[in-house]
């Protein structure tokens, strides 16, 4: 089947920035990826246009009847027949397949994907043509006035049926449109092509439309209400939107670090369990394992953000990421999972490079374990290796921003350090709980290895 598409995940312009501006050739450590994006910008050229008014037909056009309406199913929704009606149920975990008769996702996400490719392949390569490519695509997207997605989400996730007799969407359908989080990200990388001066203007009036609506509608305030996964990729959105939209210079955003902060003081101390590190809105879910990394990899987004909009470190202050890593790696010893355990690669992956492991390399052991899984090819190929062109592997990440501007300091799991600081000391527990946690795997990850090998 091949390797799946990669989640959404933050790319540092800066880390970016900083390869630009070196003359000399790629390091030999960098070859594969600068390959790697060389391959999907070239396939990139042949891809799009991208639209949501592409192959629309009815019944599967928004109750509106325009079909720049963005439009989705809710995925867990069945049809079942009651006096003499077709109305539809909820089956959490089970996706009715003919969600896919609607191809608006689909076709924000495959715009997201080739223009993080083209935008990506002009910047580091230095291929005008990548970029006047990319140009189309956004101006086909979000411009042209007969193919552009017009700047909200009030049909996303309908459910369907007798049940909701006006067709409009839920607020659960905002997390469809997440992947516009990869393009306000992207976007900066053509800021100095000749071409992107035309469509500056109208595709920041359209995000800046799209951001007011998510602000102020009541299908976004009622999003911004949930506590969940929902939640925190509402807020991706929203701090993406404003670096594109705010940033002071070339990165320094005043208003996504007050996204960034109030959600890592609000609203992650109640989303995770600062004993156990379970996430329990996630794992009351049938796709546990899913959800418990689901919710955490936007979390890591936002953190990410947050060292190139606001030169913020949350890492340092706060340590219930890795007790909430490592309760989701725990969780592969205590069950006898059927889920993809690929899914938590990456997050592990930036975990461990911003934290360190943990004493008992708990964090090494699963990323060995989901390379040897079943489903070990959905983090192989081009689409992941590039993510090393973004994001060092190592916790020393000053060289991001200038050793002044990023207030950094390194949070080590196994610290033997004190403090009378009440957050010190939580972060102590939590350490504690982390040890505890990972030394329990331990055996676990080492009867899979020893079988692999």
């Amino acid at each position: 089947m091949g390797p799946k598409k990669p989640e959404i995940e933050y790319i540092h312009l800066r880390r970016l920035a900083e390869l630009r501006q070196n003359k000399t050739p790629p390091e030999e450590e960098y070859k594969e990826a600068y390959k790697s994006l060389h391959q999907l910008a070239q396939g990139a050229m042949k891809k799009g246009p991208f639209s949501v008014t592409i192959g629309k037909s009815f019944p599967h056009i928004a109750a509106s009847g325009d079909p720049r309406d963005f439009l989705s199913y809710a995925p867990y929704w069945w049809p079942e027949e009651k006096d003499g009606q077709v109305i539809y149920v909820r089956r959490d975990g089970k996706r009715n397949p003919d969600c896919s008769e609607v191809k608006d996702q689909s076709q924000l996400e495959a715009l997201a994907e080739n223009l993080t490719f083209l935008c990506l392949g002009y910047f580091l390569l230095h291929k005008s043509e990548y970029a006047n490519h990319a140009i189309s695509l956004i101006d086909a997207f979000f411009i042209n006035s007969e193919t552009r997605m017009n700047p909200h989400v009030d049909y996303g996730q309908v459910v369907r049926g007798a049940n909701n007799p006006t067709g409009k969407g839920r607020p659960e359908g905002i997390i469809s449109t997440r992947f516009l989080a990869r393009v306000a990200n992207v976007i900066p990388l053509l800021e100095d092509h000749e071409g992107y001066a035309p469509i500056q203007r109208p595709i920041h009036l359209w995000f800046a439309n799209y951001l007011q609506w998510l602000l102020e509608s009541p299908i976004g305030k009622k999003e911004a209400a949930k506590k969940n996964n929902h939640h925190t990729f509402y807020l991706v959105q929203v701090a993406a939107i404003q670096q594109l939209l705010y940033a002071e210079g070339k990165y320094r955003c005043p208003p996504a670090q007050k996204t960034i902060q109030d959600y890592y003081t609000n609203v992650l101390p109640q989303q995770i369990d600062k004993k156990t590190g379970n996430q329990p809105l996630e794992a009351s879910r049938t796709r546990q394992f899913h959800y418990l990394e689901f919710n955490l990899h936007a979390a890591i987004f936002l953190a990410e953000l947050g060292i190139d909009a606001a030169c913020y470190d949350v890492y340092c202050q706060q340590q219930l990421i890795p007790l909430a890593a490592t309760h989701m790696i725990d969780y592969c010893n205590n069950k006898n999972i059927k889920e993809d355990m690929t899914e938590g690669v990456r997050t592990v992956e930036i975990i461990k490079s911003r934290y360190g492991d943990t004493y008992d390399h708990c964090y090494t052991r699963f990323l060995e374990m989901a390379r040897h899984c079943k489903d070990a090819e959905n983090i192989s190929g081009p689409k992941n290796a590039i993510a090393q062109l973004w994001f060092r592997k190592s916790s020393q990440y000053n060289d991001l921003s200038t050793s002044n501007e990023i207030n950094h300091t390194p949070a080590i799991i196994n610290s033997n350090s004190s403090s009378s600081n009440s957050s010190a000391e939580e972060g102590g527990k939590a350490n504690s709980n982390i040890e505890s946690k990972g030394s329990k795997v331990v055996a676990f990850f080492d009867k899979i290895l020893h079988h692999h090998h």
